[in-house]
C-alpha cells in the first residue's frame, strides 16, 4: 500500500510544475486570510488528479459558499486553480460526489470542495419581502440574548452582528420560516440587512413571559404524588421556555406535584415543591415551588435519563452545537470540575472532578452566559453516565495536556470567536495570553507599531473585547481588541 501511495505521489509531482507543487501542498483548499502552515495529508483519490473512484451524482441546485474557496479544474487539491470564490457566492451544482461538487460560477466550470459550500439558503432569496417594504416585530425571547447573523445560518460562518433583548423592536423587511430578514444599524454606525431566528419575533409586543395571570387558566390540581426529574432541567417560574430560572434540578431530584397543565405552544407542565440540601451545614433545606416540563418528570427514580437533545434544547437555540472529539484535561488548568449546568456561580452542581491529562469526549461546546462549555459524556461515581459540563478553556486536544493554539481548535472551544482575516497595528505595548483572560501569565508582548493578522474575532458576547491574532512567526494569541487600530492601506 505504502510504494502505490509513493508512485501515486510521484506521478502527480512529475505532471505539475514546481510552483503548483508549492502553492497547493502548504495550505488548506480556502482563501479565508488563515494560513495552514502544516502539510495536508491526503488520501490516495485526493491526490490523483482525476480522482477516478469518485462516484459522482448528477444534479441542478443552487449552492452557496461557506468560505472563500479555490475553484479548481479537478476534483482534487492538485487540480490547477482557475479562480478564487468569494465567501457567501452563489454557485450552480451540476454534480456531486462524497467529498467534491461540479460547479458553475461566472461562466467557468470547475471543482470546490464539499467542506466549503452548503445548499442551504444563507442569503434569504426564497424569504418573503414584507408588503410595504418593512414592518415592526417583537423579540419574544426572553433570559438570552437573541443573536443577530450576518447570513441565514446559525453555522460557524454566520458571523454575529449583534444582539437583541426581550420586547426590542425589530424593523423586519422579510418573513419565512425559519429566518427573517431585518434591517439593522451596526456598531459602525452602518444600516444593513442581516437575518435573525424568526421563532423568536412576534407582530405584537409580547407579555412578560413570567406573569403567571396568563397560564392561571390552562392549568388544574392533579392528585399530589411523588415525581422524580430524569436529568438536569430547569424548575421555573412560570410554564414556558423564556420563562425565569429558579433552580436547576439534578436527575433523582423529587417533585411532589400539585397541578398540572398544557400551554398553548403545546407543552405539558407539571407545577410542584421540590427540597433540595442546604447549601452548608446547618443550614435549613432549600425549599423551591416552580414549573417543570412533564417530559423530564418520571414515577420512579429510575425512570430513564435525559438525551443529549434533550440536554440542548434546555438552552436557547444556537447556544450549543454538537461536536464528536476527543479532548485532554490541560496540565497548567490542576483539574477540572465537571458540572450539572453551565454556571460557575452555584456550587451544587458540582458532580465530580477530572485530573490533568483524563481523557473526554466531547459532544457539544458552546457559549453561556459569556463563558464557553463543553458538554461531555461522563460518570459521576455516585451516578450513572450521562451528560455534564465543563470549561472549554481547560480542555487540549493534546494527550500530554499542552495547550495547542491551532485556530481550529480554538474556534472549537471559542463558539463566541468568528473567523476573519484583516491585519491590525498595536496602538502600544500589547499582551498576548493563551486563552481570552487578562487574569492568566501572559505569554508573551507586542511592541507598538507591531503588525500582526486577526484571524478571529469575538462575536458572541455581549461585549466583545478579544481578538486571536497570528503573529510573524505563525503563533496565535489572543489579544485585547482596544490596543489595536486597523493598518490603512497605501
Amino acid at each position: 500500500m505504502k510504494k502505490r501511495i509513493l508512485a501515486l505521489l510521484l506521478a502527480g509531482l512529475l505532471t505539475m510544475s514546481a510552483a503548483s507543487c508549492v502553492a497547493s501542498g502548504s495550505q488548506n483548499d480556502t482563501d479565508d486570510g488563515t494560513e495552514n502552515n502544516q502539510t495536508t495529508t491526503t488520501s490516495d483519490d485526493e491526490t490523483t488528479t482525476k480522482n477516478p473512484t469518485l462516484e459522482w451524482t448528477e444534479s441542478d441546485k443552487t449552492v452557496y459558499t461557506t468560505s472563500s474557496v479555490k475553484l479548481r479544474s479537478a476534483a482534487s487539491t492538485t487540480g490547477a486553480e482557475v479562480t478564487t470564490i468569494p465567501k457567501a457566492s452563489e454557485l450552480h451544482c451540476k454534480r456531486v460526489s462524497a467529498t467534491w461538487s461540479e460547479v458553475e460560477y461566472n461562466g467557468q466550470t470547475g471543482y470546490v470542495s464539499n467542506a466549503y459550500i452548503t445548499d442551504s439558503d444563507i442569503l434569504g432569496k426564497t424569504l418573503t419581502p414584507v408588503p410595504g417594504g418593512s414592518k415592526t416585530m417583537y423579540v419574544t425571547l426572553k433570559n438570552q440574548n437573541l443573536t443577530i447573523r450576518l447570513y441565514a445560518s446559525a453555522e460557524e460562518f454566520s458571523d454575529k452582528i449583534g444582539y437583541f433583548s426581550f420586547g426590542d423592536e425589530v424593523k423586519v423587511v422579510a418573513t419565512g420560516e425559519n429566518w427573517c430578514r431585518i434591517e439593522y444599524t451596526d456598531k459602525d454606525g452602518k444600516v444593513n440587512n442581516y437575518y435573525v431566528n424568526a421563532a423568536y419575533l412576534s407582530d405584537t409586543k409580547p407579555t412578560d413571559p413570567d406573569d403567571l395571570t396568563q397560564y392561571e387558566h390552562l392549568f388544574q390540581p392533579c392528585t399530589t404524588a411523588d415525581m422524580y426529574v430524569m436529568g438536569p432541567v430547569w424548575m421555573r417560574v412560570a410554564p414556558s421556555m423564556n420563562a425565569s430560572q429558579l433552580v436547576v434540578l439534578t436527575k433523582g431530584t423529587k417533585v411532589t406535584v400539585t397541578k398540572k397543565g398544557t400551554t398553548t405552544d403545546k407543552i405539558t407542565w407539571y407545577y410542584g415543591t421540590a427540597v433540595l440540601p442546604p447549601e452548608k451545614d446547618g443550614d435549613p433545606s432549600r425549599v423551591f415551588q416552580g414549573y417543570v416540563s412533564a417530559s423530564y418528570l418520571g414515577d420512579t427514580v429510575e425512570a430513564g435519563k435525559a438525551t443529549l437533545d434533550d440536554i440542548i434544547a434546555l438552552y436557547p437555540p444556537e447556544t450549543f452545537t454538537k461536536v464528536n472529539k476527543t479532548m485532554y484535561v490541560t496540565t497548567e488548568s490542576g483539574g477540572l470540575w465537571v458540572r450539572s449546568t453551565p454556571d460557575l456561580d452555584v456550587e451544587e452542581n458540582k458532580v465530580g472532578s477530572l485530573t490533568v491529562k483524563a481523557e473526554v469526549k466531547v459532544v457539544a461546546t458552546g457559549n453561556y452566559n459569556d463563558n464557553n462549555w463543553c458538554i461531555i459524556e461522563y460518570t459521576p461515581l455516585d451516578g450513572e453516565s450521562g451528560y455534564y459540563f465543563v470549561g472549554a478553556a481547560k480542555l487540549t486536544s493534546d494527550p500530554n495536556g499542552e495547550i495547542v493554539l491551532t485556530l481550529d481548535e480554538l474556534l472549537l472551544k471559542y463558539s463566541n470567536f468568528s473567523a476573519k482575516g484583516f491585519t491590525v497595528v498595536a496602538k502600544g505595548t500589547v499582551n498576548c495570553y493563551t486563552s481570552p483572560a487578562t487574569t492568566a501569565t501572559p505569554a508573551t508582548t507586542l511592541t507598538a507599531g507591531t503588525e500582526v493578522t486577526v484571524v478571529a474575532e469575538e462575536t458572541g458576547s455581549v461585549v466583545n473585547l478579544w481578538y486571536i491574532v497570528k503573529t510573524a512567526d505563525g503563533k496565535l494569541y489572543f489579544v485585547a481588541k482596544d490596543l489595536f487600530e486597523l493598518k490603512v492601506a497605501g
